[in-house]
């Protein structure tokens, strides 16, 4: 009932005066069909229509990731990349931005996805304030056959000390792109914790 209510809002969209290009980066490794197939239509069904899919296999050993992703080469909106040697998914990630596009920056994994309004909730908050860097958003789990929402992950507004013992801005976040490119992108240090 609280998402029909919740949903049924968002519902009306208007035109936006300020429409960015929100560039989604989506680093892959050995992936489920499934899963990378669905991750990448949740970008391809926005409501929102600016924006650019950057899909990048880290040197996959799994055939269908290949073959899913040759699928999508000709998309005007989707770039892919396929990386030579495996670099984890920092590197791999960097990849994705060093051909991102987007006056915007989202991170995506590649067994995530969408609701069909996300981009369009971020072009919304950016029409309200065209000054954040940063917008987080909350996430749901779902069952493995991705028809039943188990655990939603409501988050609070910005909050320093809960973000000392917490990441909880995590997926889906998007980034001021200028702001990743000058401190260029993720360290593999922080390999499992880089976004």
């Amino acid at each position: 009932t609280w998402i029909l209510e919740k949903e049924k809002k968002q519902e009306k969209r208007e035109p936006f005066v300020y429409s960015p290009l929100i560039s989604v980066i989506v680093p892959i490794y050995n992936v489920e069909e499934s899963q990378l197939t669905e991750c990448i239509e949740s970008v391809v069904g926005q409501t929102y229509q600016n924006w650019q899919l950057c899909l990048v296999d880290d040197c996959s050993t799994d055939l269908h990731v290949r073959e899913v992703l040759k699928r999508y080469e000709t998309h005007p909106q989707i770039v892919v990349q396929y990386r030579e040697k495996n670099g984890h998914i920092s590197r791999c990630t960097n990849t994705g931005i060093s051909v991102a596009e987007g006056e915007y920056i989202g991170f995506l994994d590649c067994d995530d996805y969408l609701s069909e309004n996300a981009l369009y909730e971020v072009a919304k908050c950016l029409n309200q304030d065209s000054t954040l860097d940063f917008i987080y958003s909350d996430e749901d789990l779902v069952t493995v056959d991705g028809k039943t929402r188990i655990a939603p992950i409501l988050k609070p507004d910005w909050s320093p000390d809960k973000y000392l013992s917490h990441n909880y801005t995590n997926h889906f976040s998007v980034y001021r792109a200028a702001i990743v490119k000058k401190i260029k992108g993720l360290r593999p240090e922080y390999d499992g914790s880089q976004d």
